[in-house]
């Protein structure tokens, strides 16, 4: 597994689960390939905390780290090397 920022996880495989509360529903599920609409509503809530002081939601299954004075999400994937024996010809990582 590796810990990658948000952006670089778009067509990994997810080592975890990710949701944000509310609602409570997992977005993306261990297995997954991030991407989409999840990527695009974590990316909204990340841009949320920065923008709005005191805008703090519940994540859970991603990390929020501060670099530079910017907070940034980051989660876990699949390292290529690790799936590369379960992927299916043509999947992306």
């Amino acid at each position: 597994m590796e810990l990658v920022r948000l952006p670089d996880a778009e067509g990994r495989i997810a080592a975890e689960g990710a949701l944000p509360y509310p609602p409570g529903v997992l977005c993306v599920v261990p297995g997954e390939i991030w991407g989409g609409a999840v990527l695009r509503y974590f990316s909204a809530l990340e841009e949320g905390i920065n923008l709005l002081p005191g805008f703090a939601p519940e994540l859970q299954g991603v990390y929020i780290e501060e670099h530079d004075g910017r907070k940034q999400v980051w989660c876990y994937v699949i390292k290529p090397r690790d799936a590369q024996s379960t992927l299916l010809k043509g999947e992306k990582l």
